[in-house]
């Protein structure tokens, strides 16, 4: 079986969930304004998946998982975990030498 998409995944939320937030019950959670944005961010680890899968499947026992929920098992691999997003995705200027 292969990752989801991120529209797969939205359709995949109105399944019949009992979903409560906040005190209230929440019939859908893909339109409901405080829980959209969350919903939105998964969705996109989803399409990265599918668009970048050198940054985000992995294969556990045979099968493609996303990266994102693989725990690290090199050094390597934890090194680049620990990142910050904000470093891992900062763009430095190349510089010359004179």
């Amino acid at each position: 079986m292969s990752l989801r998409t991120g529209d797969e995944f939205r359709q995949g939320l109105a399944d019949g969930r009992r979903v409560f937030y906040r005190g209230r019950r929440i019939d859908d959670v893909v339109s409901e304004p405080e829980l959209a944005l969350a919903v939105d961010h998964s969705a996109i680890c989803y399409d990265i998946a599918a668009d970048r899968p050198d940054l985000a499947v992995a294969e556990v026992d045979g099968e493609q998982v996303s990266a994102f929920y693989v725990a690290p098992s090199t050094s390597l691999s934890r090194r680049r975990s620990c990142r910050s997003p904000a470093r891992s995705t900062r763009h430095e200027p190349a510089t010359t030498s004179a």
